[in-house]
């Protein structure tokens, strides 16, 4: 799997010309998207573990990541936003990621404005995980589904998936919920968002290059002095 964050990003080799708060935005969003490459690595691991019949009713597992996943990447959005880019900046094109995000961050109040309509649907109030999968060796194609919580679901639509042009054995992975903004979709394709944030941050690192280049900035490695591990013990008496 490609990752969001490459080795040769400016965000690991940033410059020490940098204000203060540039250095610090810049590196936070080098971690921001080390988790967000994390939790997504790890959901793709879960899902497959299921679907091959090794690992099952793990369904927090894989819950914990799919919103896990979600979360960093609209934190990296704010900060991004914390270095005001101009209005035509592509990191607009992942707002709609918020609406998500509050989703499960104010369950409260989601559950409040919605409980009717989530308990005479049987909606969970985490969600539901749907995937594809492309299993070469055995030449069939499915779609699986994860219901968060106890099952009492009314309806189910199920809308058929493609039978070819998947790359990878779990594919097109799908986290439905409830937003708090009834006008929005309440689905978002986790696997579309994790190409979308390649994207975007592939753009986001030449642009950062180009402007350290042009003004005459040195990369740094900070390879050690960056995440450090200190061990703090009381002096023998």
């Amino acid at each position: 799997m490609e990752f969001i964050l490459k080795s040769d990003s400016p965000l690991h080799f940033l410059p020490k010309e940098l204000n203060s708060k540039q250095l610090m935005i810049f590196d936070s969003l080098r971690f921001t998207l080390e988790m967000a490459d994390y939790t997504y690595c790890q959901l793709i691991e879960q899902l497959e573990k299921t679907s091959k019949g090794l690992d099952s009713k793990k369904h927090f597992i894989a819950f914990n990541y799919a919103w896990s996943f979600i979360d960093h990447c609209q934190r990296f959005v704010k900060l991004y936003k914390a270095l005001n880019p101009p209005e035509d900046s592509i990191i607009y094109e992942l707002d709609h990621l918020e609406k998500f995000r509050d989703a499960i961050q104010h369950v409260d109040l989601n559950l409040e404005k919605t409980h009717v309509k989530m308990i005479d649907n049987g909606r969970p109030i985490f969600g539901a995980l749907k995937w594809t999968v492309n299993d070469i060796e055995k030449n069939e194609v499915f779609t699986t589904l994860w219901i968060s919580g106890i099952f009492n679901i009314k309806n189910i639509e199920f809308k058929q998936h493609s039978q070819n042009g998947y790359l990878e054995y779990i594919n097109d992975i799908k986290l439905e919920t409830d937003t708090l903004k009834k006008n929005y979709e309440n689905e978002i394709n986790l696997s579309q968002t994790h190409s979308d944030m390649r994207r975007i941050v592939d753009i986001i690192n030449k642009k950062l290059s180009e402007s350290f280049k042009q003004g005459g900035l040195q990369m740094v490695d900070w390879k050690s002095r960056k995440d450090v591990i200190l061990n703090m013990k009381n002096e023998k008496t």
